[in-house]
């Protein structure tokens, strides 16, 4: 009976640490930010404008924004697969990253046929570097991880 007192006390303090990244938990958080993304994606593609106004008063706002929201939803999506990846030669793909880049692609895409949206290249290079960037963060936590 101590014996899984202790247990129980030691899983407490890992799961309590800042750098405790449960694949559960992150699978949800991605699950939820995925769905606010679609409700982004679904107020454009509907014209609401007023809610996006604010980004040009700030400069490169859109891209920025691009960034930040994708590269973020690569990091949550590449936390919940404990960054899984692959090499090609030298180079190491996360799948959770292709996954996210392969959304990003499509959405950016459909607004070539979607009247209310502009399609921008530069929108999609933000996605990707946003991508690269909190992919390789969540590659570097998940590798730290295993290591301790």
């Amino acid at each position: 009976m101590p014996h899984e007192v202790l247990d129980r006390r030691l899983a407490i303090q890992q799961s309590s640490s800042p750098l405790c990244y449960n694949g559960e938990v992150m699978k949800r958080a991605a699950i939820l930010f995925a769905v606010m993304l679609g409700l982004i994606v679904m107020l454009a593609n509907c014209g609401s404008t007023v809610i996006f106004e604010w980004l040009k008063l700030v400069p490169w706002g859109d891209k920025i924004l691009h960034f930040v929201l994708i590269g973020f939803f690569a990091f949550l999506v590449n936390m919940s697969m404990n960054a899984t990846s692959f090499r090609i030669g030298r180079i190491v793909l996360l799948k959770g990253s292709l996954i996210v880049a392969l959304l990003a692609t499509i959405e950016e895409f459909s607004q070539l046929v979607i009247s209310t949206r502009n399609y921008s290249v530069s929108d999609l290079v933000a996605d990707y570097a946003g991508i690269l960037c909190f992919g390789s963060v969540a590659l570097y936590l998940t590798r730290r991880k295993e290591t301790r």
